[in-house]
C-alpha cells in the first residue's frame, strides 16, 4: 500500500501524544544482549563456515556434518546448499519448499541478488527448491539437488530439537494443526503442541526432491535491484526502491511480513537468505513433516552497498514495511560504516515507523534519546510506543579482511562463530 506521508501530516489534525502500543509480532523479543558477542562474531571464518540462524544446536550439529564429509571436498557453493536444505527441517513452516526464496550470494568477489517466488496459480509452484536448483545450475561438479539431498539422508546423524521461534509460531497454528493427523503427529506431544527442546522429526530429503522434481513446473525469479545514491566511489543497489521513500511515499501492508533468515559465511564469500511463506490452512507436505503454504508474501527488505575496500549488506523483515527500517539507516549513516563498531550502532539505533488507517508514528522511546523523541512529538500525528520494531540483519566485510554477521538483538538469533 503507497501512502503519501506529507499529505496525511497536513490532512492530520490531531495532537500529537505519547501513548503506549503494544506491537505484536510473530517472532517474540528479547533483552538486548549482555555482550556484543551474542549479536556478531569478533573474527571472520577461514576454515570453518560462520553460520547464522534462529537455532544454535542445529548450527554446532552442522558444523559437526560438515567434517564428517570433509572427504568430499565440498565449496562454498555447495556448503550453503546443504545449509539451506537442512532449513526445511529445522523451520518447517516457513523453509517449505512452497516458499518464497530471497538470496544474496557472493563468490569471487561478486555478489548477487535473486528472488523466487510462485507461479501465478502456485499449482505444484515449489519456488525453495527452484532457488536452490538454480545454484547449483553452473556448477562445475553437476550434482542435481537430489545429490545433496541424499548427502543429508546419509550422513547427517544429529537429533534436530524445535528453537524458541519455531514454537511460538506452532501455537498459532496449533488449532488448525490438531485437526490434522499428517500434522499432528509430528508437531504435538500428547495434547500439547511441541515446545522449544524437544524432538524433531527427520525429514526425508531425498523424498522431498524426488516429489518436487516429478512435477517441477518452472516458477518465476526476479533479479533487479534499484541503485539508489550511486557515486564514483560508492555503488548501492536495493531490491527497494528508495526514491520513493525520498519522496515521503512508503510501502505499508496490513500485516508483518513472517520470514525465517539464515546464512553462513567463509573468507569472503557469503550467502544471506530469507525464506517466507504464509500458512492460513496448513498441511502436510508430501506425507512429511514439512508444512505448505503460499509464496506470496511480502518482500524482505534487501541492500548491496559497495565501496573500493567495503561491501555490507543489509536485510530487514518482521515489518508492515521493512523498506522503512532499511531507509532510516541509511539516513543515520549506513553509506559511511567502514568497521564492526558503525554496524553494531546501526542496528541498535532507535527505530520509528510510520503506519496508516489512522496515521500515527510508532518510535522506540525507550532506545531513543531525549532530544530524538522530542523532534517526533513536534509533528502533527499520533505518537505511540513499542518495546521493539523489525528485525534487522547485516553482513560486512571490511578492508577485505573476511565477512562476518551481525544480528539484531531485538529478536531470537543464533550465530556459530567458527574458530
Amino acid at each position: 500500500m503507497k501512502i503519501s506521508l506529507l499529505a496525511l501530516f497536513f490532512l492530520s489534525s490531531c495532537t500529537a501524544v505519547l501513548k503506549r502500543l503494544d506491537v505484536e509480532s510473530q517472532v517474540p523479543r528479547q533483552a538486548p544482549p549482555a555482550i556484543e558477542e551474542n549479536t556478531y562474531c569478533p573474527r571472520s571464518a577461514s576454515r570453518t563456515p560462520q553460520l547464522v540462524g534462529s537455532n544454535p544446536s542445529a548450527q554446532y550439529a552442522f558444523t559437526d556434518f560438515l567434517r564428517s564429509v570433509d572427504n568430499q571436498n565440498l565449496d562454498f557453493r555447495e556448503k550453503a546448499v546443504l545449509w539451506a536444505l537442512l532449513q526445511v527441517n529445522i523451520r518447517p513452516d516457513l523453509a517449505s519448499p512452497t516458499a518464497r526464496f530471497q538470496f544474496l550470494m557472493r563468490e569471487k568477489k561478486t555478489s548477487l541478488y535473486r528472488d523466487f517466488v510462485s507461479s501465478e496459480n502456485e499449482q505444484s509452484s515449489y519456488p525453495f527448491f527452484e532457488g536452490l536448483a538454480f545454484l547449483l545450475k553452473d556448477h562445475p561438479r553437476r550434482r542435481p539437488l537430489s545429490w545433496y539431498a541424499q548427502l543429508l539422508d546419509e550422513k547427517f546423524k544429529a537429533e534436530l530439537v524445535a528453537g524458541k521461534t519455531l514454537e511460538l509460531r506452532l501455537r498459532d497454528m496449533g488449532e488448525a494443526i490438531a485437526g490434522q493427523e499428517d500434522l499432528r503427529r509430528h508437531f504435538f506431544r500428547g495434547d500439547e503442541i511441541l515446545r522449544e527442546s524437544e524432538r524433531l522429526s527427520r525429514v526425508r530429503f531425498s523424498k522431498l526432491v524426488s516429489q518436487w522434481q516429478a512435477q517441477r513446473k518452472n516458477g518465476p525469479m526476479n533479479e533487479a535491484l534499484f541503485s539508489y545514491r550511486r557515486t564514483p566511489s560508492l555503488d548501492v543497489r536495493c531490491n527497494y526502491d528508495f526514491t520513493l521513500y525520498d519522496n515521503s511515499i512508503f510501502l505499508i501492508d496490513k500485516e508483518e511480513n513472517p520470514g525465517h533468515l539464515f546464512g553462513l559465511t567463509q573468507g569472503d564469500e557469503a550467502m544471506l537468505a530469507v525464506v517466507a511463506q504464509l500458512t492460513p490452512e496448513p498441511r502436510s507436505l508430501f506425507g512429511e513433516p514439512v508444512i505448505a503454504g503460499s509464496a506470496k508474501v511480502r518482500s524482505s527488505a534487501f541492500c548491496v552497498i559497495k565501496s573500493k575496500e567495503n561491501e555490507v549488506w543489509i536485510t530487514a523483515n518482521q515489518s508492515r514495511d521493512p523498506g522503512q527500517h532499511v531507509y532510516h539507516l541509511f539516513r543515520y549513516g549506513l553509506t559511511r560504516a567502514d568497521k564492526p563498531a558503525d554496524i553494531l550502532r546501526l542496528l541498535r539505533h532507535a527505530r520509528h515507523m510510520f503506519l496508516s488507517d489512522p496515521l500515527r508514528l510508532v518510535i522506540e522511546s525507550t532506545r531513543g534519546r531525549d532530544e530524538q523523541v522530542q523532534e517526533l512529538l513536534k509533528l502533527n500525528v499520533p505518537i505511540y510506543n513499542a518495546a521493539a520494531i523489525g528485525n534487522i540483519w547485516s553482513w560486512a566485510n571490511f578492508a577485505n579482511e573476511g565477512g562476518r554477521f551481525y544480528i539484531d538483538d531485538r529478536n531470537p538469533g543464533a550465530l556459530f562463530c567458527a574458530p
